[in-house]
């Protein structure tokens, strides 16, 4: 799950003010009204929205270690993870927020999120069920069940979940983008482009918006408008980090290498063992000839994905993806298969997966498979010249 689903409008800081000034309802926040920790809270909510999140940290951190019992710091602290993109640093904190006496109202949809981030979809859709809410909070728990179920490629449900949403608040720009998303994820382009436009009218200056509308855009190989969706995204959120992999990604397509890298060290500047950005980081050095800095980016990406819990790897898509990738780079051919099989099977009409598929098999000669798995990625890829089932046979026979 990434922090692209985590953008989110200032009614939660609205709600955080209305609970300041009501007082009895925060009895932690009263008692430090005054304080020393009120003047650190004050002073990390001006930061929080200037988006100096790191700077909020650190006044919210001051602020409870002057009174722990300061509820009000302690969910916009987890509310500051979660734009950081930390979810269980998050979760801590709205966990203990909620069980020291902070309104669930406040509490509920920033712990959804956080364990979206996590790839906690079951937890989440056990502990935050629908129940007798009032219609704001109603329609943002549809929208979490309705990612919940996306994660988990229970489209039916999803598609549901949304559509309840909308019911409840036609206009809800995030419902209309997570329609978008399902979409696009289940290949239906065309709907997906339905719902990327209702979302883009919704919410213009909502950079989850653009970053999908690239994801789009890039799928459809149409990489110059791929790439300025991608900068209106990181224009409207300098710390986008999937826009910024993904615009390293698209600028590696064209060939534009040195740009890429820029995002890539953007990123590893915050988040340095993040496995599909050491990735990037290798290609970009090996396009560069720096092989030995290449593979010790790679083992760098390696470890990574090693140290992410074996069930999410196997049930998050773009893991299995990266994990087969980086196997096959790395020459350990039968765990790429394994992982890039499972890909196949979840994202039947991702052509790349199936040529790196298709490769392995030709090696073990396994030619009639290998035939089977490539034939539809001439049908799929979007290319000038397809790669023809004469040249699938003309690969096979080199091998007979």
């Amino acid at each position: 799950m990434t922090i692209s689903l985590l953008n989110r409008s200032l009614i939660f800081v609205v709600g955080l003010a209305v609970a300041i000034l009501s007082g009895p309802a925060n009895p932690g926040f009263a008692k430090s009204s005054g304080s020393k920790s009120f003047e650190y809270y004050e002073d990390a909510l001006r930061l929080f929205n200037n988006k100096d999140y790191r700077g909020a940290i650190i006044q919210l951190k001051n602020a409870l270690q002057q009174d722990h019992r300061n509820l009000s710091a302690r969910v916009l602290l987890g509310d500051t993870y979660l734009r950081l993109g930390n979810g269980a640093a998050a979760e801590r904190q709205l966990v203990f927020a909620k069980a020291t006496g902070a309104d669930e109202s406040l509490t509920l949809i920033p712990f959804g999120r956080a364990l979206l981030l996590q790839g906690k979809n079951k937890q989440l859709l056990e502990e935050i069920r629908l129940g007798d809410r009032i219609p704001k909070l109603k329609v943002e728990v549809l929208f979490l069940r309705g990612q919940a179920f996306l994660a988990l490629r229970l489209y039916r449900k999803s598609e549901n979940s949304f559509r309840q949403a909308l019911r409840v608040r036609k206009d809800h720009p995030q419902t209309t983008l997570g329609l978008a998303r399902l979409f696009h994820e289940k290949g239906d382009y065309n709907k997906a482009e339905i719902y990327i436009t209702r979302a883009e009218r919704l919410g213009p200056q909502d950079a989850d918006v653009w970053y999908t509308k690239g994801e789009i855009r890039r799928v459809q190989r149409n990489f110059a408008a791929a790439i300025q969706s991608y900068n209106k995204a990181i224009q409207l959120a300098i710390r986008h980090i999937p826009a910024r992999k993904s615009r390293a990604a698209t600028l590696i397509d064209v060939g534009r290498h040195k740009d890429a890298l820029q995002d890539v060290l953007f990123i590893r500047s915050i988040s340095p063992s993040d496995a599909q950005n050491s990735y990037l980081h290798a290609v970009i050095l090996n396009k560069q000839g720096k092989h030995r800095e290449a593979k010790e980016a790679l083992r760098d990406a390696s470890q990574a994905m090693d140290d992410l819990d074996p069930d999410f790897v196997l049930n998050h898509p773009p893991s299995l993806l990266l994990r087969g990738v980086i196997n096959y780079t790395l020459r350990l051919f039968d765990d790429a298969y394994a992982y890039l099989s499972r890909y196949v099977e979840i994202r039947p009409y991702h052509p790349a997966s199936r040529k790196m598929l298709g490769a392995i098999l030709i090696r073990r000669q396994d030619f009639e498979q290998a035939i089977k798995i490539l034939e539809p990625a001439t049908r799929m890829a979007n290319r000038r010249r397809p790669f023809a089932s004469s040249e699938i046979w003309c690969r096979c026979c080199r091998y007979r």
